[in-house]
């Protein structure tokens, strides 16, 4: 499958702004110690911020905390709605998957793998004695949208050492890439990929 290099660039850009944010910032970062920028000074017009910033606080039935945009280490645009303030603590979940993803587009883009590639392919010697169709056909895809059809389970998380092999052995109880089933295993399988 061709991805655009727009996809691509777009994704590497995100992984540099994570990234950035990710090593600049510490557990006090939310109470004024990353510098303070005006967007204009980075090269960004003030208004643009504004209008994304009026995009996200439009969005339906989501409960905004806090948006920071950072460029070249520096906070250029924050907002807080309240009730929530700077100073609060968040937990933040699904970092793993953002990450994950982000690495199977790059990945993608130089031609390392592609998305209609067979999980199984990666993993020939932790394959459980009989492959069944539906483990066969679980592809990147099918574990990027959580459609693989694994039974999911958090037994091989909370019991197990080797992840991959126990799970690649649970049953596949649907048609792979017919049915959504939130499952961080899914892309513990696409880090593995990657590693």
């Amino acid at each position: 499958m061709k991805i655009s290099n727009h996809f691509t660039s777009s994704i590497k850009a995100m992984l540099l702004v994570v990234a950035i944010a990710c090593a600049t910032q510490s557990a006090t970062a939310q109470i004024n110690e990353l510098p303070r920028v005006t967007p204009e000074s980075v090269g960004i017009s003030s208004k643009v911020i504004a209008n994304y910033f009026d995009s996200v606080m439009s969005l339906k039935d989501t409960e905004i905390h806090s948006v920071l945009l950072m460029r070249h280490g520096k906070v250029i645009g924050e907002i807080h709605p309240s009730p929530f303030k700077a100073e609060y603590g968040h937990t933040l979940f699904s970092a793993s998957k953002t990450f994950t993803c982000a690495a199977i587009g790059i990945a993608i883009k130089e031609n390392l793998l592609r998305i209609d590639d067979r999980l199984a392919i990666f993993f020939p010697d932790l394959l459980p004695e009989k492959v069944s169709s539906r483990l066969a056909a679980i592809t990147i895809r099918d574990l990027l949208t959580m459609n693989s059809g694994f039974n999911q389970t958090d037994d091989v998380r909370n019991n197990e050492t080797e992840w991959v092999k126990k799970y690649l052995a649970i049953d596949v109880v649907a048609e792979p890439g017919t049915k959504f089933k939130y499952d961080s295993m899914d892309t513990y399988l696409l880090a593995a990929i990657i590693q």
